[in-house]
């Protein structure tokens, strides 16, 4: 595969990862924040902690597993 086309490939997927993390956090985030009985975990609204920490937790562990095991960088030898 030519590098751009690789690069671009990347850049989709981050991108992708990106986007999911982003509307999750916002859907969960107003799905228990509007109109809901205040409740707190540990002295943290509740949403905050499953529509900001957990999201963003989970999309760090997806983004470091993408990273080690699918960019890869090109050698330079071969072109």
């Amino acid at each position: 595969m030519t590098g751009w086309r690789r690069e671009r490939r990347e850049a989709i997927v981050a991108a992708l990862i990106w986007l999911a993390a982003a509307i999750s956090t916002r859907w969960i985030s107003y799905s228990l924040g509007y109109g809901v009985e205040p409740s707190s975990v540990g002295g943290v609204p509740s949403w905050v902690v499953w529509g900001v920490f957990v999201p963003w937790v989970v999309f760090f562990f997806v983004h470091c597993w993408y990273t080690l095991w699918f960019l890869r960088d090109e050698d330079e030898d071969a072109e």
